[in-house]
């Protein structure tokens, strides 16, 4: 789409002349727009659709906003239009910095946001918020996810031998030792691997959350951004996500934030009994999932997927630097003990 049609789609949402449209740096399944007009500031979001995958991102990011602003919450960005046959949304533009600098306070905001969403699940009226994109409610299910994603990977290892080297030697064995350690966890705390986690567990959850999807204001207060993934989940998902996400990498930018987090977490989610034992049982499984989503960049559509939201990346760098990161995380989750039991 060309700079003249963008306006013209800009102009249509905000109602009035658009002075200035401007792409801005945005995620990996979405462009964004900074419009300047007589009204204000606007973001202008575009939303990547393939047939390759039927996540309907724009609904699921609508749905999400306007539930959490019905229920007063102003840390988000207000939805102000939608234009579904272009598949773009008009949202309130938030002054903000990236939140590079993270400390106590950055991590208290976080549980806060995390206490909110699990209280707000009381209002969330059964079927109008769908299941959080990759939602783990059952340990099959997470298995399913991990092994699948293993599989995409397999036909395209001949043609790429350190990522064949580096799945065959390291992740496979990794992937069998995590299942069988998961399953046998889970049979002698006396809980159902294939069974679905009850309603009253469960939580809602932004799932790709973390300080990367968020703007920090002057006054050091957080704004949360992508609810493109929005819904219900396993908590322990929620807390493995924030953790592991390679986008924002707490381990590096501030080690003592994970304990933070995770004690934070667990007083949350007390009235769950079996939460520790389900993160000691899950949280590899999900660390190694994340480990094949860092290595997208060498499946077609991965790639694909990246080049909607920045057209302009090496593709061989690009695999190169998501490799090495894939090494790094599994060397961590194989370092790291995951049990948070008191």
């Amino acid at each position: 789409m060309d700079e003249a049609a963008v306006h013209a789609i800009a102009e249509e949402l905000v109602g009035g002349h658009v002075e200035r449209c401007q792409r801005v740096t945005a995620g990996g399944n979405s462009r964004l727009f900074r419009l300047e007009a007589a009204s204000g500031l606007y973001a202008l979001k575009f939303y990547r659709t393939s047939r390759h995958d039927p996540r309907d991102r724009q609904e699921t990011e609508a749905l999400a906003l306007r539930f959490l602003e019905e229920r007063g919450l102003r840390c988000i960005p207000r939805l102000l239009a939608v234009n579904r046959t272009r598949g773009c949304s008009l949202l309130e533009w938030i002054d903000g910095q990236p939140t590079d600098s993270i400390g106590t306070k950055e991590i208290d905001q976080a549980l806060q946001w995390v206490e909110v969403l699990h209280s707000l699940r009381r209002w969330a009226e059964p079927g109008r918020l769908p299941w959080a994109s990759a939602a783990c409610c059952r340990g099959v299910a997470l298995e399913a996810q991990v092994v699948n994603r293993h599989a995409r990977l397999l036909p395209i290892l001949p043609s790429h031998r350190e990522l064949a080297d580096f799945i065959l030697e390291y992740f496979a064995p990794a992937l069998k030792e995590r299942l069988a350690c998961a399953r046998e966890i889970y049979q002698k705390g006396g809980l159902d691997f294939i069974g679905e986690l009850p309603l009253s567990w469960r939580t809602l959850s932004s799932s790709d959350f973390g300080f990367h999807n968020t703007l920090k204001k002057s006054g050091g207060d957080l704004t949360f951004l992508d609810f493109e993934y929005f819904g219900w989940d396993d908590p322990v998902k929620l807390t493995a996500d924030f953790l592991l996400h390679p986008g924002m990498n707490l381990a590096e930018c501030y080690p003592e934030g994970r304990q933070q987090f995770l004690d934070g977490v667990i007083q949350i989610f007390k009235d769950d009994p079996h939460f520790p034992l389900r993160t000691e049982a899950l949280f590899p499984l999900i660390g190694l999932t994340w480990v094949l989503i860092l290595l997208n960049e060498f499946i077609p559509e991965g790639w694909n997927q990246r080049c909607f939201a920045d057209d302009n990346r090496d593709r061989t760098k690009a695999q190169k630097q998501q490799l090495q990161k894939a090494q790094i995380l599994l060397n961590q989750l194989q370092v790291n003990d995951w049990k948070i039991l008191a």
